[in-house]
């Protein structure tokens, strides 16, 4: 699964966005990576507590970041722990991979923003 968000991430959106403007995608990029490791760092907070409910709040908050960089699985994961009404033990399982996925999105985010110049 690992494999396959990396394969998912691009910033085709995100240039679309920013309208190819180096400063704006560069300091999006930027802001990107600083918002994603805070939230991803409180979902993982909030699993040690079981904390459905702020892990749904984080869901809802970060599922457009996901998308602006391409990483559709991710954006999934959001939506299925947002609207699907799972058992505590499914939703622990998918925050889970979510908190495990932030190193390799960090890690392409910071590839991004050494490119752009």
């Amino acid at each position: 699964m690992k494999e396959e968000i990396t394969n998912e991430f691009n910033i085709n959106k995100l240039l679309e966005f920013t309208g190819n403007d180096k400063v704006a995608l560069r300091h999006t990029l930027e802001l990107l990576k600083e918002t994603l490791n805070d939230d991803i760092r409180t979902i993982e907070a909030s699993l040690k507590e079981s904390d459905i409910p702020k892990i749904s709040a984080i869901c809802h908050k970060i599922r457009p970041n996901f998308d602006l960089i391409g990483l559709k699985t991710l954006v999934e994961v959001c939506n299925t722990i947002e609207y699907s009404n799972l058992p505590t033990k499914q939703v622990i399982l998918l925050a889970n991979f979510l908190a495990k996925s932030r190193n390799q999105t960090l890690e392409n985010l910071t590839e991004e923003i050494k490119l752009v110049q």
